[in-house]
């Protein structure tokens, strides 16, 4: 009976999400798993495999408390496949301000004093690749595992940064003052292919930057990056988030306590 047990779980994607899990341990990051959120289009209950989340209390006079969150929907491909289609990221990508709009953060200042916010969080880890994906394909007729991924992502981090809104609101963090930073990301096993839309060139890849869009409830439609990566990839994608991290704090101010 265990041996059958046993098997049937390798079958499933909770082993992909065990060693996903035990990476983010290893991190230290805060986990929520199998976050639960209302989807702000159709008002019923839906999750996403983990909402990660790293937090600060600062020494700043702009902000007190400095916080990272990943809403990461983990997929076990096993005979499905996921074809990216890149273009060569433009040059507008390059300047500060186009960078600065294509970022998911919220903020409430405890100082009116001005902070070049823009400088900040320029140049994170997304505008390091020289192309990024505009479209997908799943092959040979197959379900579309990751339109249903991206929007799990998208609308978990969505509900995340709303629930930051009313924290704020309730703890009059005006005074107090928070910086969010937000990063969606989709974790495969394997069977991630880039589809080279100037040249027609396929080949396999191990992590690609998403432009896609998102439905935010009355919001409308929001322009987003994310990472699509396999999970060879996940933790070296850990480590750079984690530079940027300490990076965006050293500018913000000292570090008093990790929440």
């Amino acid at each position: 009976m265990i041996e059958n047990i046993f098997t049937d779980i390798q079958k499933s994607g909770y082993p992909l999400e065990i060693k996903v899990l035990k990476i983010l341990m290893s991190k230290g990051w805060k986990l929520i798993p199998q976050y639960r959120y209302i989807d702000p289009n159709e008002h019923k209950t839906r999750s996403v495999d983990f909402l990660c989340v790293k937090a600060f209390t600062l020494d700043s006079i702009w902000y007190s408390r400095f916080r990272t969150s990943i809403s990461l929907e983990c997929k076990q491909l096993i005979d499905k496949q996921w074809v990216l289609f890149t273009v060569k990221m433009p040059e507008e990508f390059n300047d500060p301000m186009n960078q600065f709009t294509l970022l998911d953060f919220y903020e409430k200042r405890k100082s009116s004093l001005k902070i070049p916010l823009i400088n900040i969080l320029y140049k994170l880890h997304y505008f390091d690749f020289q192309r990024y994906a505009i479209n997908h394909y799943v092959p040979f007729n197959k379900t579309d595992s990751l339109y249903e991924a991206i929007n799990q992502t998208l609308k978990a981090q969505y509900s995340d940064k709303e629930f930051i809104k009313k924290f704020s609101t309730k703890f009059n963090l005006p005074e107090g003052g928070i910086l969010s930073l937000f990063f969606p990301m989709i974790v495969c096993d394997d069977n991630l292919f880039e589809y080279k839309v100037e040249t027609n060139e396929l080949s396999e890849s191990d992590h690609l930057i998403y432009y896609t869009h998102a439905l935010e409830g009355a919001d409308g439609f929001s322009s987003k990056l994310m990472d699509v990566l396999k999970v060879s990839k996940f933790e070296d994608s850990l480590n750079r988030i984690d530079q940027e991290i300490l990076k965006i704090t050293e500018n913000l101010g000292k570090i008093v306590e990790e929440q």
